[in-house]
């Protein structure tokens, strides 16, 4: 007798059930990647078309007016088809930027802008001035405190002599009593030395010739005790960079100063 082989027959609909459920998940993938497409169009047309509007409405690119006189700037920002508005209200003091030119400019060089927009801009009031006091008769301590308590930087003190004076004392100043000054800069105080001998004062010979200052010098018997060359460019051989002692310091007869002065390319030698 033949054997019975018990077998079980496939389950159709089971099979057809997982093959909808697959093309159901691809179907929908494929709807979320041409929706992604479609929304990314939508978006470069969209932006494509909002710069297209732009610029046909005239969109502009502000210039740089900061430092430019308030109606150069009004020329400038007019070229480019934008108004300027100045706000008097900020106008602040500048030792960089002239009086009545633009200090700050809003909004700022290099912004887009429409067409007949405005531009607020800010003037200087230039360099901040003060009055300054009279400090002849002080004592050259008692005037540094003065100029500072002032709110003005310290003082550079120059000596001379002045016959009569109480050595230290102030018997002279730059710029004068009464004047008005920037409040940056600093205020030269000339003090008695009180010291006959000393009738000279160090003065300032930066670019001037080395020989020629020597035969100064020596014909007020002041000795001239070196000169030491040093290669610069763009400077006529000869002439003093650097000197010693410094401009303002007092000197007497028989007193040594010294300088360093532009040898050129070729000369190294010194000149004395």
């Amino acid at each position: 007798m033949g054997q019975l082989t018990l077998g079980v027959e496939p389950d159709s609909g089971q099979s057809v059930t997982m093959a909808s459920k697959q093309t159901n998940q691809w179907a929908k993938w494929a709807t979320r990647v041409i929706a992604g497409v479609v929304l990314g169009t939508l978006f470069v047309v969209s932006a494509y078309t909002a710069f297209s509007m732009y610029v046909r409405r005239g969109g502009t690119v502000l210039p740089d007016v900061i430092g430019m006189a308030a109606a150069e700037a009004r020329s400038a920002l007019k070229s480019v088809g934008v108004d300027l508005v100045v706000d008097e209200e900020d106008a602040r003091f500048s030792a960089e930027i002239a009086e009545g030119a633009v200090l700050r400019q809003r909004p700022q060089a290099g912004a887009s802008v429409k067409k007949g927009s405005v531009v607020r801009v800010s003037l200087s009031k230039g360099a901040e001035l003060a009055y300054l006091p009279d400090f002849s008769g002080d004592a050259v301590a008692v005037a540094r405190t003065r100029v500072q308590a002032d709110g003005l930087p310290a003082p550079r003190v120059l000596w001379t002599y002045h016959k009569g004076k109480p050595a230290g004392e102030v018997v002279a100043q730059q710029p004068r009593p009464g004047s008005r000054a920037p409040a940056n800069q600093p205020l030269r105080l000339y003090v008695n030395t009180a010291d006959a001998d000393a009738v000279y004062l160090m003065p300032d010979v930066i670019y001037q010739n080395a020989e020629r200052m020597r035969r100064w010098f020596e014909n007020r018997g002041i000795r001239v005790g070196s000169i030491k060359p040093d290669a610069y460019r763009g400077v006529p051989p000869g002439t003093i960079l650097r000197q010693y002692p410094l401009s303002g310091y007092p000197l007497s007869a028989g007193d040594v100063v010294a300088f360093v002065v532009a040898s050129g390319e070729q000369q190294r030698e010194s000149v004395g």
